[in-house]
């Protein structure tokens, strides 16, 4: 099981509790300023379901909490309309056009 902390406003760390095989162990990584984290939630159980069903359970969490952290900081520039924006799932940031 996974509660996520990336919702609250205060610290620099978005911490997560993970609990499997009987202990809880937090998770911890940088707090990334965007207001684009529209569909950080359902990309991050979706990265666990896949991770898990590819048999890398030890590191599944981990692997996607990293992956949407990655999304996050790579969209956190994008203007997009007026509200929360989408995180950038796909490395479109990082891409360059030629």
């Amino acid at each position: 099981m996974v509660v996520t902390g990336g919702d609250f406003a205060a610290g620099t760390e978005a911490v997560d509790a993970l609990w499997a095989d009987g202990a809880t162990r937090m998770l911890h990584s940088p707090r990334i300023a965007s207001r684009n984290t529209d569909g950080s939630g359902a990309t991050f159980a979706t990265a666990i379901a896949a991770r898990l069903a590819a048999g890398d359970a030890p590191a599944a969490v981990l692997w996607a909490k990293g992956f949407v952290g990655r999304a996050i900081g790579d969209a956190a520039e994008w203007r997009l309309g007026s509200g929360a924006g989408p995180i950038d799932q796909f490395g479109w940031s990082s891409l360059t056009l030629r």
